[in-house]
């Protein structure tokens, strides 16, 4: 057998996996006070190459408020999250008020 010879064993590389893509926008919401009985904070993150001109945060199809600058964090008011199960959402709009995004979370206050 001549010196460096192959053996005929196939070489194998390793395959690459994409990573997960991440979502273009991850929605918070945080209840503040040691008992969480503060007020409800929502807070949505965006994917770095997203450049939107307003983010709305919307409760149970209800638009409460419209921001144009990051970071995008609304507290909301008690009246809009009382008892029971609610849907809060952000929605992110870019050039001529296009949707370029959004996010919804289900939510349970006591």
């Amino acid at each position: 057998s001549a010196a460096g010879a192959h053996d005929g064993a196939a070489r194998s590389t390793p395959e690459t996996v994409p990573a997960p893509p991440v979502p273009p926008v991850r929605l918070f919401v945080e209840r503040a006070g040691r008992t969480g009985s503060g007020p409800w904070t929502v807070r949505a993150l965006l994917a770095e190459d997203m450049t939107p001109l307003f983010v709305i945060f919307v409760v149970d199809g209800r638009r409460l408020v419209s921001m144009n600058t990051p970071p995008f964090r609304y507290d909301v008011p008690r009246q809009y999250l009382g008892p029971g199960r609610h849907t809060v959402a952000a929605e992110v709009y870019g050039e001529s008020s296009a949707p370029l995004a959004e996010a919804h979370l289900q939510v349970r206050a006591r």
